[in-house]
């Protein structure tokens, strides 16, 4: 039938009102070339490849992609200024949502909001698109269940290039960012020995531990507190950030037998982590 109209309207160009050759057939005719046509693109197309503009097909099975990985951490743990890990997790400050924000050469820029508890997320490139050449760095910002910013923006530690196999950009973001860190407070937990010896095993043995807080400089006296010796302790609602633990450990008669300071840091909420203090001074007396 189709080849029928294609003759039948081939031999009358232009004489679209022929008995021979209606209006209504030469519209169907068009609507079948037209699909034809476009069936046609859709196979070239595919066969062609993807072109990168010098008529070369971009599209290479062989090609390894790159991949970069933004990972971040909360309050972060620093050892001589190298980063660790991450002190504090996303349930301390009832963070749900991590947003962010890759940027790179050429203008690069590429946004994803994914769980804070994911810890990281990543990005591929392939042949036909490839990342460009140059430095990239990231920034992350924590979110609520609403979607609204817990956090300022933390910006990357350093950059990466993409030169680096698989480069990874790490991002901390302190506890300074949280919107009323100055209020937060978190459990601290601490296991004390005494010249590498529990309580009962000290010598002499410890009876009883005074244990106090100070926030720069200034003695939290809400915070204080004498009470028989334990191998370990959790002791909330202290502020968190830098502080200066004291403990002073007393026999039996009681006499102040070791005693100790520490600079400590403590993190947001209860998953805290758990310290060794080992307390070994001895001649000390209550100063408070």
């Amino acid at each position: 039938m189709l080849i029928r109209m294609m003759i039948c309207c081939s031999t009358r160009i232009g004489l679209l009102n022929s008995p021979g050759c209606p209006m209504e057939k030469v519209m169907v005719l068009q609507k079948r070339l037209l699909a034809i046509f476009a069936y046609l693109i859709v196979i070239l197309t595919s066969l062609a490849g993807c072109d990168e503009g010098s008529g070369s097909k971009c599209a290479d099975a062989s090609y390894q992609p790159t991949v970069i990985t933004v990972k971040w951490t909360l309050n972060g743990i620093w050892d001589n200024g190298t980063w660790t890990s991450s002190f504090d997790t996303c349930l301390d400050y009832t963070a749900i949502y991590a947003h962010v924000l890759i940027t790179g050469p050429e203008e690069f820029l590429y946004e994803t909001t994914v769980s804070c508890n994911s810890m990281e997320t990543n990005i591929i490139d392939d042949s036909c698109d490839k990342f460009p050449q140059g430095s990239y760095s990231a920034s992350v910002t924590l979110l609520n269940s609403n979607n609204i910013a817990m956090t300022e923006s933390a910006t990357t530690i350093g950059l990466v290039s993409v030169s680096q196999n698989n480069p990874a950009i790490e991002v901390d973001i302190p506890l300074e960012s949280f919107d009323g860190y100055e209020t937060m407070t978190g459990t601290y937990r601490f296991n004390p020995t005494f010249d590498g010896s529990n309580c009962a095993q000290a010598d002499p043995p410890v009876d009883s531990l005074d244990i106090g807080f100070y926030k720069d400089g200034v003695f939290l006296e809400e915070l204080s507190s004498v009470g028989q010796c334990s191998d370990e302790f959790d002791i909330s609602e202290v502020p968190v950030g830098d502080l200066t633990l004291e403990m002073i450990a007393m026999d039996a008669t009681p006499t102040a037998v070791f005693c100790g300071t520490y600079n400590i840091k403590v993190g947001a909420g209860v998953t805290n982590p758990v310290f060794d203090h080992d307390v070994t001074a001895f001649g000390c007396s209550v100063n408070k």
